[in-house]
């Protein structure tokens, strides 16, 4: 299964029997069959869709994503047919309002953050000699972060400790990209080089991807 992305603009998106037809300023520019559709994202300013469309997908169990053209932020969300078991929203429900899980959770999120940039940075240290200053400077900060997310008593100072990693983190792979690329650190709205183009649309399907899978969790197990 798959996302399929529309984010060009002048799109038109049409059913045609198990597949979506793609046309683009009225030239047909292919189909995509519906049972490799897992979701559909369009960040297209002028993509143009009808109601049956939307069905389609739904009733193939694919979610339909809309965001901002210009913010790249969720505007709207179609799905399919959810389940009905209200046991399912109740346990999710007390979750959401348990400070402790939440707090835990969050520490464990961060965590493993951290573990992958330092694990990125790592690698980069040993293949790139050239850059061991920035790299190891990096990495410091990394670990000094990771240290303090044990004794982080609320959601602030770990957002506060996340930030820290990232500047850190970003800082660290300026070191290894190629300075044609112009690369100098995070920043969107809208990215200002085809690195932070990436990472901004990578960070969009991450984002639909964690919506999907709240969607699907069943903690039950956790609260018996």
């Amino acid at each position: 299964m798959a996302t399929l992305l529309l984010d060009r603009a002048d799109l038109e998106i049409k059913s045609e029997s198990d597949a979506l037809a793609l046309y683009e300023n009225g030239v047909r520019r292919g189909t995509v069959p519906l049972k490799l559709i897992e979701r559909v994202v369009i960040q297209g300013s002028k993509t143009r869709l009808d109601s049956g469309v939307l069905i389609k997908l739904a009733e193939a169990g694919a979610a339909t994503l809309l965001l901002s053209p210009r913010a790249a932020r969720k505007v709207a969300i179609v799905l399919g047919p959810l389940h009905n078991d209200a046991s399912v929203r109740l346990a999710q429900s007390r979750r959401v309002m348990d400070e402790a899980f939440c707090l835990t959770w969050a520490r464990d999120v961060v965590r493993a953050k951290l573990e992958r940039q330092r694990r990125l940075l790592r690698t980069g240290l040993q293949e790139r000699p050239d850059a061991r200053k920035p790299l190891f400077d990096a990495l410091s900060s990394l670990d000094n972060c990771a240290g303090q997310i044990a004794t982080a008593n609320s959601p602030a100072s770990l957002r506060g400790l996340e930030g820290s990693a990232a500047r850190a983190h970003f800082q660290g792979l300026s070191a290894l990209l190629p300075p044609i690329l112009g690369f100098n650190g995070r920043n969107r709205r809208p990215p200002r080089d085809p690195v932070n183009a990436c990472l901004s649309l990578a960070y969009t399907l991450l984002h639909f991807e964690a919506v999907m899978r709240r969607r699907e969790i069943n903690p039950r197990p956790v609260l018996r």
